[in-house]
């Protein structure tokens, strides 16, 4: 997990450098994105699945913090898949290879943030606690983690101009509370939300 952590920061240092670095070094990128492919190869051979979610009863610490690293991970590779062109032949570089709909969105910023067990145990109490503190959801347990198909629908219905139904009115409603509790990568997600 650290090896693609440590190439997703290098594949941003190196686009964040521009023109000159890509061409004096045309290789750098594609390799860096070789490689990235390869790890998480092996990783989801290893630990399959992005999701750290509780729907399946409460992960350990350590292990939702393996998971949330790898969804936040991978979700930056797509990101920079949107911006940049990565077609030339690796897995991922068609639509079918790198469906993101069903990806858990970040974790708000405050378990992301935890910085010891028992502050993570607080705060994934808050999740599913019965009553919520901004008053939203009207004192309901949380609902189940939204995914990136959610805000990217509910961001293309907005643009269409559809108006809003119930459901989609409830959906809105739980992406500005996810957006309010969000980190500053979560903003990242859902302004790349907006692109799609």
């Amino acid at each position: 997990m650290d090896s693609a952590q440590a190439l997703t920061i290098y594949l941003i240092m190196t686009a964040s450098a521009g023109e000159p670095v890509l061409t004096q070094y045309p290789n750098n990128p594609i390799t860096l994105l070789y490689t990235l492919g390869a790890l998480f190869g092996e990783l989801n051979i290893n630990q399959p699945g992005f999701s750290a979610s509780t729907e399946n009863g409460r992960p350990s610490w350590q292990d939702w913090i393996f998971a949330e690293s790898k969804l936040r991970t991978a979700a930056m590779y797509f990101m920079f898949a949107m911006c940049f062109d990565v077609q030339f032949g690796i897995p991922c570089d068609r639509p079918e290879d790198y469906a993101f709909d069903d990806v858990d969105l970040p974790a708000r910023k405050a378990l992301w943030e935890a910085s010891d067990e028992v502050t993570w145990e607080r705060e994934m109490d808050l999740v599913g606690e019965k009553r919520d503190k901004d008053g939203d959801n009207e004192g309901g347990i949380e609902e189940v983690r939204l995914k990136y198909g959610d805000l990217v629908g509910h961001n293309k219905r907005l643009c269409e101009g559809e108006g809003q139904d119930g459901l989609y009115e409830g959906l809105g409603r739980r992406i500005e509370k996810w957006q309010r509790r969000a980190d500053e990568f979560g903003i990242l997600v859902s302004l790349c939300g907006t692109m799609i």
